[in-house]
């Protein structure tokens, strides 16, 4: 049959905030999506993402909406020795706004027995066109253990400053 193979479905709930000057304003949110991997090349695989769903963050009397974004995407894992490198690109559909594209790569190699190392970067061309092409740029770091993992990523934002974001996972099923 051309469309088996395995698929998985994801959420993730996150707290937001913002801050202009001395003014700040929170929201909570929810990220979904899904993972379709082909029976015959499961070195493919397939997504599509909802982000930014969820309540809206008031500044003083002014209330603001999320960026709600649908994403559509595909990766292609290299495996060699024990490491893997995993190119990617996705295309983003946001609800205002022009759609934008993103590529990138992952290196995964191991580190001890039990963890493993990433090494991340990419560019996306949402922010190029208004702060200049080197704000599209980002790079990152990660480590993985089992079902347990820690990332760190820094993008360069010109005028507004930088954006660092650290995330810690837990895999209900780890990989096999």
């Amino acid at each position: 049959a051309p469309w088996t193979g395995s698929a998985s479905v994801g959420a993730a709930f996150k707290f937001v905030t913002e801050t202009i000057h001395d003014e700040s304003a929170w929201a909570v949110a929810l990220d979904a999506g899904s993972q379709y991997r082909p029976v015959d090349t499961p070195e493919l695989s397939m997504s599509a993402v909802l982000r930014n769903l969820g309540t809206r963050p008031k500044f003083l009397k002014e209330t603001e909406s999320l960026p709600l974004e649908a994403a559509f995407g595909a990766a292609y894992a290299v495996d060699f020795g024990g490491q893997r490198v995993w190119p990617a690109i996705e295309a983003s559909v946001p609800q205002h706004g022009k759609p934008y594209g993103k590529v990138g790569v992952e290196y995964l190699f191991p580190v001890t027995e039990a963890w493993r190392g990433a090494l991340r970067g990419g560019y996306k061309s949402l922010t190029a066109a208004d702060l200049g092409p080197l704000t599209g740029l980002s790079g990152g770091i990660g480590l993985q253990a089992r079902a347990f993992n820690f990332d760190f990523a820094f993008q360069p934002m010109a005028v507004l400053g930088e954006i660092f974001r650290i995330s810690l996972g837990w895999r209900f099923s780890p990989p096999p």
